[in-house]
């Protein structure tokens, strides 16, 4: 699992950076938390808390991976493809105008 490895590689180089006790036992914590977990849903949380609480020892680097952005998709049919360790899913999407925002 790419994204588990990349979280004790994340949470390894900031138990270096920290300095405070409480970041350190912060970390510590969320080292041994990410140990057992293996669910999508439970990494990324662990992320989410990587990101809001550590953002400022990212020392302008990209450490914890793009955040997604709000973007608007105007009304379409839109070629989607996914890539998942080497193999691409291509699929259709089709976007309506919202009925609610039409009135």
């Amino acid at each position: 699992m790419k994204f588990k490895e990349r979280l004790i590689r994340i949470l390894n180089e900031l138990a270096v950076l920290v300095k405070t006790d409480e970041e350190k036992d912060a970390i510590s914590k969320l080292q041994e938390t990410v140990k057992t977990e293996n669910t999508q849903r439970s990494l990324s949380s662990i992320h989410r808390r990587l990101t809001r609480n550590f953002t400022a020892f990212s020392q302008g680097r990209d450490f914890f991976g793009s955040s997604l952005q709000q973007l608007e998709a105007f009304a379409g049919e839109y070629k989607i493809i996914l890539n998942v360790d080497g193999k691409s899913y291509t699929g259709k999407l089709n976007i309506r105008n919202d009925p609610l925002l039409d009135k």
